[in-house]
């Protein structure tokens, strides 16, 4: 293998594990702020199941992918232990898909909301993964919120593109103006335009910075608007 393709592999690896560990991580966050809903309350078979089995075998997974994902400190053990704990938790993360596709008081919105394809998804015909992001247009006309109206960029009009399952909004309140992305450390997601952020009443008169990007209904993501910004009123 030339130094041409090793690069390439590499990056194609990066990009995998990362799309894989940004997946797990939204899973079980959602998971466990509604496990009661989802039937895993504590003290059940299942809770038991996500308390002793399931979230063991993410945290050993995590903690690998946190060992290998510095390019400049990952050695080639760091690689192959990921490797396995990411094997391993896989098998546990298919059967909570299956467990979760089964249960017939778990909607599909809950699982597009974990990652998961919606019921009945054709796997021959995937969502596309959106190439612009939506719109936005800010509406400040309420005490303590920020609405923001988001759109087609294609088309120019209110509404999703095909096969997107609803914006992520990345936000957050700053003395100092925002450019990086990474410090937008708050994220809502919403399906129906207007997505509306509220805050409290100590908030008013502080900046909000905030960006937008498409998720379709398999949970892949867009890319990122601008960084935009507003007063709240």
């Amino acid at each position: 293998m030339n130094i041409v393709h090793l690069v390439i592999l590499l990056a194609w690896m990066e990009r995998n594990h990362a799309k894989f560990n940004d997946q797990a991580k939204r899973t079980l966050e959602y998971l466990l702020a509604n496990r009661a809903v989802l039937g895993f309350a504590a003290n059940t078979p299942a809770g038991e199941w996500l308390d002793k089995v399931l979230l063991p075998a993410y945290i050993a997974y995590n903690t690998r992918y946190d060992a290998w994902k510095d390019p400049a400190t990952r050695t080639s053990p760091d690689m192959q232990m990921l490797e396995n704990a990411e094997k391993d938790f896989q098998v546990l993360y298919r059967q909570l898909h299956g467990t979760l596709k089964a249960a017939t008081y778990v909607d599909d919105a809950a699982l597009i909301h974990m990652g998961f394809p919606a019921r009945g998804t054709s796997t021959g015909e995937p969502s596309p993964v959106a190439t612009e992001p939506p719109t936005v247009n800010v509406i400040l006309d309420r005490v303590r919120t920020i609405v923001i109206e988001f759109g087609n960029a294609a088309t120019g009009k209110k509404g999703k593109p095909r096969g997107q399952h609803g914006p992520e909004c990345k936000y957050v309140i700053s003395d100092h103006p925002i450019t990086n992305l990474d410090d937008l450390i708050h994220s809502t997601f919403d399906t129906n335009s207007p997505l509306v952020l509220e805050f409290r009443e100590e908030d008013r008169g502080k900046t909000v910075y905030f960006a937008l990007r498409w998720e379709n209904t398999r949970g892949e993501k867009g890319p990122f608007s601008v960084i935009f910004s507003a007063m709240i009123p």
